[in-house]
């Protein structure tokens, strides 16, 4: 009787789960170079997420898709972002959308962008791989407009990552961005390798 309750107890869990990797799977294959196969994509996303549910996980992947979809909605990805950190104030990538979103709607960094930033980095320092580069793309092309305490823990993860991917792809990532500053300093940190 009692693996019966554990049971149907652990089935909106299970099915929770099942949702969210169809949805990580459909997101991952979102890709402007290829707009038909992205929107079927975003429509295998859509039905995954139809009912984002309590689950913090499901709240942030319809964030991520209502930001990929063709239609940017970044009112809708700000109030999912919202719901999922409830969830889970420790989702870094959370706080780091938060401040892309805040970005879009003021075109410009503000404190409460920085702070979102900053959160994301005490959340987790250096995060998933593709977090890491994501993150890392969106700190580089702003880089001149952050504190340095945000360029320190970017170039910390950076360092982190490039154990990881090697320096090779580090030094490329931060190149294409074509900011001696930057290039100066991740060079420097990576050195220390």
């Amino acid at each position: 009787m009692a693996c019966a309750l554990a049971l149907l107890l652990a089935l909106p869990l299970l099915r929770q789960e099942l949702h969210s990797a169809k949805a990580r799977h459909a997101i991952a294959k979102i890709s402007p170079a290829t707009p038909e196969d992205s929107d079927a994509s975003v429509n295998i996303a859509r039905k995954a997420l139809s009912r984002p549910g309590a689950s913090g996980n499901l709240l942030n992947l319809a964030a991520q898709l209502a930001l990929l979809d063709t239609v940017q909605n970044a009112e809708t990805a700000q109030d999912y972002t919202w719901q999922s950190l409830q969830e889970s104030p420790t989702r870094a990538e959370g706080w780091a959308r938060l401040a892309y979103i805040d970005l879009l709607a003021n075109g410009k960094f503000t404190k409460d962008a920085i702070s979102y930033l900053e959160h994301s980095f005490v959340a987790e320092p250096a995060g998933y791989q593709d977090f890491m580069v994501w993150r890392l793309e969106f700190i580089f092309a702003n880089w001149q407009h952050l504190p340095l305490s945000l360029q320190q823990q970017a170039l910390f993860s950076l360092r982190m990552m490039a154990q990881s991917k090697g320096k090779e792809f580090a030094f490329n990532m931060m190149r294409q961005f074509n900011n001696q500053d930057l290039i100066i300093r991740a060079s420097a940190a990576l050195s220390l390798n």
